[in-house]
């Protein structure tokens, strides 16, 4: 709504802006001798341009989920150059605020810099205050001659300082460099666990509450849901009734009664009439379907500030 395009025009230009910013960055990263200088300040401007594109609705990004993605699409890479990779990051999700996109354009060209020859690359993770800093390093170093790395360190801050995320070098002891850093935002999202056995319902809620800053789990299947509420224990439970093997009201009755479920508000979402009953057996909110993006949010916000 706020850029005043449709949804699926939105998603049109989305794809696009993605497929920019990597060819942007490949570029930087790989410039000819020819005219250099001009060609990196046309990148940049164009870079800037579509990162604003993005800014709007992807707004932040699970740090694991996109190291996941990228170790999965350098699978070949690693392999080809003998590379071993270990991974040291906390059990909890780490939200943070910047774009997935941008951030995964980002650590795809990081790692590419880094993934030149035989040596084993770690990536870990370092908690200050509301800061985290992402740590890359390779053991030994593979890096190019310090002023290539330099010319491309600056590409990987330009890109950054549109998610306000920064990026330094990394030296060791003996003062080479052997790694970076990368500062990200923590971002303040809360996590919804939906349960309805409709995908495309499913996808609905995703496309819904993604954009608005909730981490959205889900399933359709009942039976998996107490297992997921106890380990993600997400801030709120979106619960239809109408579900196979084992319906709503089950579910609704099994959560509100274990103590490791309790306390989380569980609205319910159905086309039946029964707020009352469903109100009285413990939800905390009850939205009939069919409902508006606006509506759902409404009552999502309702249920935060209550």
């Amino acid at each position: 709504d706020q850029l005043a395009i449709s949804r699926r025009q939105y998603y049109r230009e989305h794809a696009a802006a993605i497929e920019a910013v990597a060819d942007i960055l490949w570029e930087r990263c790989n410039p000819s001798a020819t005219d250099e200088q001009s060609l990196v300040n046309h990148q940049t401007e164009a870079m800037q341009q579509e990162v604003a594109r993005l800014s709007q609705s992807d707004a932040y990004a699970d740090l694991g989920e996109v190291i996941e993605g990228v170790l999965a699409v350098l699978e070949r890479v690693f392999q080809e150059n003998d590379i071993s990779i270990t991974v040291s990051l906390p059990a909890e999700p780490l939200i943070i605020s910047i774009g997935h996109n941008l951030l995964r354009q980002t650590l795809l060209g990081v790692i590419g810099v880094i993934a030149t020859g035989p040596t084993t690359i770690r990536l870990s993770t370092r908690l200050e205050n509301s800061i985290v800093h992402l740590l890359i390093t390779s053991h030994p170093p593979t890096f190019l001659d310090i002023n290539d790395l330099k010319t491309r360190l600056a590409t990987f801050q330009d890109m950054l300082r549109l998610g306000h995320a920064r990026i330094s070098l990394i030296y060791n002891q003996d003062y080479q460099p052997e790694g970076f850093d990368l500062e990200l935002l923590l971002e303040d999202v809360r996590t919804v666990l939906v349960v309805d056995d409709n995908e495309d319902t499913l996808a609905f809620y995703k496309r819904c509450l993604t954009p608005n800053r909730y981490r959205v789990i889900t399933t359709s299947n009942a039976h998996a849901v107490l297992k997921l509420a106890c380990e993600a224990q997400p801030d709120i439970i979106i619960l239809d009734l109408m579900m196979p093997e084992q319906d709503g009201w089950d579910l609704l009755q099994l959560l509100s009664n274990r103590p490791d479920t309790a306390h989380i508000p569980i609205m319910i979402c159905t086309v039946l009439k029964q707020k009352q009953l469903a109100l009285s057996l413990g939800a905390s909110a009850f939205l009939e379907k069919p409902f508006t993006e606006q509506t759902l949010l409404a009552v999502l916000e309702e249920l935060r500030t209550g």
